[in-house]
């Protein structure tokens, strides 16, 4: 998903859901929602398609408040990208082609009131297949400046995962990751880079460099920053000390694209295990904290299941729950919640 709040201070979310079909296939749902801030629904579109590859990534409220560009691929007689245009209630206007073919993941930026960025993949005979993308659109969807940025060798550049183009100001930046493992991407062997490029409104680049190399770097985000410079988040991954454990990475560089700072932020391991899931007519418990209780809860909000650990596995009889998700919570001897997940029966 990702999501913007509008001129009318309302959050407008889009996204694709994944579902298996009647014939056992996967197929990708768009979907868009308008919430107010208080989380009151106001209006949702839902898309349903046979075709596997139906996206929605991103969206943006054009400058004069009176519509939204979705970015899509693969949405409408298209393998490509697509601009899908919606009025205020996500009513769909109209759909065009995005330019040099470019698809997936977007980003898109106003630079001036009437150019949009965009960050993507390529595609064969238009672009370049695995660089990182970045054109300029008009609100015609007509091409004003296109560029390519890419390690090159055999290594293939990738667009950060929700957010590749930032602009603060003067300062515009883009940013993914360098030498993308596409069949493991979370938990390669490779050593790859966070990439980010400081380009003019024109594509030209102002300086190109790379940060990481001595392990896996995967960017999800970046962050043009009031003194010029950028954040950017993301993962790393060491295999050689980690055993699919990634540790949250985020680099700050100023203007000139110098570190000047970085934390990494390792991700707790669970304490507990609740297996199997997806399971049946028993749930097993294995955790290392002592004297808790452990409550099932139906999507109602209602505690179907309690009962006390005394030790660090139990075992919990669910014969008498009906299919469907559940989430379970362990409370310790203070009554404070110490870990939240979901369990689902078949």
């Amino acid at each position: 998903m990702n999501s913007i709040i509008d001129s009318d201070t309302n959050i407008v979310i889009t996204g694709y859901t994944t579902r298996i079909d009647e014939l056992n296939n996967y197929n990708n749902d768009a979907f868009f929602y308008k919430i107010n801030l208080i989380g009151d629904s106001l209006t949702s579109k839902f898309y349903t398609s046979y075709i596997p590859l139906f996206f929605s990534f991103d969206i943006v409220e054009r400058p004069d408040n009176l519509k939204y560009y979705a970015f899509v691929s693969h949405f409408i007689g298209s393998s490509g990208g697509q601009k899908l245009i919606l009025n205020k209630d996500l009513d769909s206007l109209d759909i065009d082609s995005i330019p040099m073919g470019i698809y997936d993941y977007y980003s898109p930026t106003y630079i001036n009131e009437s150019e949009i960025l965009l960050c993507g993949k390529g595609s064969p005979d238009q672009s370049e297949l695995y660089a990182l993308n970045v054109i300029s659109i008009n609100d015609q969807t007509e091409l004003i400046n296109y560029n390519h940025f890419e390690i090159g060798g055999n290594m293939r550049d990738h667009p950060a995962m929700y957010n590749g183009v930032s602009k603060n100001e003067n300062n515009i930046f883009i940013g993914g990751t360098s030498n993308l493992d596409f069949y493991n991407p979370f938990w390669s062997t490779n050593d790859s880079w966070y990439h980010l490029v400081k380009i003019n409104p024109d594509i030209t680049p102002i300086w190109e460099y790379w940060y990481g190399g001595d392990a896996y770097y995967f960017l999800y985000s970046i962050l043009a920053t009031n003194d010029g410079g950028c954040i950017m988040v993301g993962n790393r991954y060491d295999y050689e000390t980690q055993n699919q454990e990634r540790d949250i990475y985020i680099v700050k560089v100023d203007s000139n694209g110098l570190i000047t700072w970085t934390q990494e932020i390792p991700l707790n391991k669970p304490e507990s295990t609740v297996y199997p899931n997806t399971g049946t007519d028993q749930l097993n418990i294995k955790t290392s904290i002592n004297y808790t209780d452990f409550e099932i809860i139906n999507l109602n909000g209602k505690v179907v299941i309690i009962q006390n650990l005394d030790n660090n596995q139990s075992a919990i009889n669910t014969e008498s729950l009906k299919s469907g998700m559940y989430f379970y919570r362990l409370i310790d001897q203070k009554n404070k919640t110490i870990e939240t997940g979901k369990w689902i029966k078949k």
